[in-house]
């Protein structure tokens, strides 16, 4: 994943390169919320619900701890929790 982002990074100018990321533990999904039916990002949604993420890499921690509740395609509601690696470019 680093080797994408260095090369998006070659084609953006220096302003606007990423410096940090974070692999999610999941596909932003339009059944929990994150994104419309049309693939739009629900960015209130994804602030609040990734608070913990934004803020580790604001302040230059290498891991986070995320706890996220999902929905299952069945209906049912479940609680995942993974440790995030904040990664350097």
């Amino acid at each position: 994943m680093t080797a994408a982002v260095k090369h998006v990074n070659t084609t953006l100018p220096e302003g606007l390169q990423l410096r940090q990321f974070v692999c999610l533990h999941k596909e932003f999904d339009a059944d929990d919320g994150e994104i419309t039916r049309t693939r739009k990002i629900r960015r209130n949604v994804v602030e609040e619900r990734y608070k913990p993420i934004i803020d580790a890499i604001y302040d230059r921690q290498t891991t986070v701890l995320m706890k996220a509740q999902i929905s299952y395609e069945s209906g049912e509601v479940g609680v995942i929790e993974r440790t995030l690696s904040v990664q350097e470019t």
